[in-house]
């Protein structure tokens, strides 16, 4: 009888071991897939700031495009699912993101004023370096709702 205990006993320590293993394990993976998302919204949001906007150009036009849809799906994904509180909205990435888009879509003139300037183009710099500098993010969202 004291075999089959001792037995359990080391059966159940194997299994705790093997278990906290796999969740260590799976922490640092997600960690590896958080850091890879961070990288591609930086990247994407430099990239994105870095362009000329003052050429007529359509191939600019549309690469400006990919790279803030890209670095908003990143974003998102970073966001774990969280939801963002109604007061907090306007200062947030999301809807400069949005903004951005609508522009791009909807008036092409006022995008070019934007960020034919250096303001804007500084400002997604500023954010590329830190996703929560609330105060460049404010000043975005009102170049882009003037």
């Amino acid at each position: 009888m004291k075999k089959k205990s001792k037995c359990m006993y080391v059966l159940m320590f194997i299994i705790f071991i093997f278990q906290c293993s796999y969740n260590i394990y799976q922490h640092n993976k997600i960690s590896g897939y958080k850091r890879q998302l961070k990288i591609i919204v930086i990247n994407n949001l430099q990239q994105f700031a870095s362009m000329d906007v003052s050429k007529d150009n359509e191939i600019i036009y549309a690469e400006q495009y990919a790279s803030i849809v890209a670095a908003q799906e990143a974003y998102a994904l970073l966001g774990d699912g969280k939801g963002i509180p109604s007061e907090e909205y306007d200062s947030t990435l999301a809807k400069s993101f949005i903004q951005i888009k609508r522009i791009m879509l909807n008036d092409k003139e006022k995008f070019k004023k934007i960020f034919g300037g250096m303001d804007a183009s500084n400002l997604i710099f500023k954010i590329s370096d830190d996703f929560e500098d609330k105060d460049s993010i404010i000043k975005l969202n009102k170049l882009l709702s003037d």
